[in-house]
């Protein structure tokens, strides 16, 4: 997280130096500037749908996670079509290897795929609250939520000098928690959008 914020000062910075004032920016306010200018554009709240973006990791994170998931995939699947071709005789280990390395595989896939495409859609009806996780190439299975008695809040997460948060939704029966994580100033100003807007409805 810490390389991802002070690689975007440094493209803050080239921008305002332009104009003239990045000299005048210390390395920490560039830090939190840059920080709030991200974080303001992970969410999109319109006609009562909210759209939360995942903050990318650095693309060198991310492509070692995106090889080793297709590493998990080829290469037990490789090793046992090599075995086979050279004489050796079908083992069940071959498929069990195999299964166990798929679901390895799938699993750092599904992080790779959340840490590039990764985004939350929360729809906001008249009854209930309507959560979808979408991971670019997949989706996962929505969410209802009733809007009795719900409650909109934020739960802290990660270092308590990064301030930031997920959202989080609940009632009486259920709970929605959000993944994406947003500045804590940013989450306060979505939750008046979606007390605004439901209050609409």
């Amino acid at each position: 997280m810490k390389f991802g914020f002070h690689e975007e000062s440094f493209i803050l910075a080239e921008n305002t130096q332009s104009a003239g004032i990045a000299n005048s920016l210390t390395g920490d306010t560039l830090v939190a500037i840059s920080e709030k200018t991200v974080n303001m554009k992970q969410s999109n709240f319109s006609h009562n749908i909210l759209e939360l973006n995942v903050r990318k990791s650095p693309i060198v994170i991310r492509s070692i996670f995106f090889f080793f998931a297709f590493a998990f995939f080829i290469f037990p699947l490789l090793g046992a079509i090599t075995s086979l071709s050279s004489g050796k005789s079908f083992h069940i280990s071959y498929l069990i290897s195999i299964g166990i390395f798929s679901l390895m595989g799938f699993y750092m896939l599904r992080i790779s795929l959340w840490n590039t495409f990764g985004k939350e859609t929360l729809i906001f009806l008249a009854d209930k609250i309507v959560y979808e996780a979408d991971y670019g190439w997949f989706k996962d299975a929505k969410k209802e939520l009733s809007r009795e008695n719900a409650k909109y809040s934020f739960l802290p997460i990660g270092y308590e000098e990064d301030n930031n948060g997920v959202l989080l939704i609940e009632n009486n029966d259920d709970k929605i928690q959000c993944a994406v994580k947003i500045h804590k100033e940013n989450l306060e100003k979505i939750i008046v959008e979606i007390e605004t807007a439901t209050n609409r409805l």
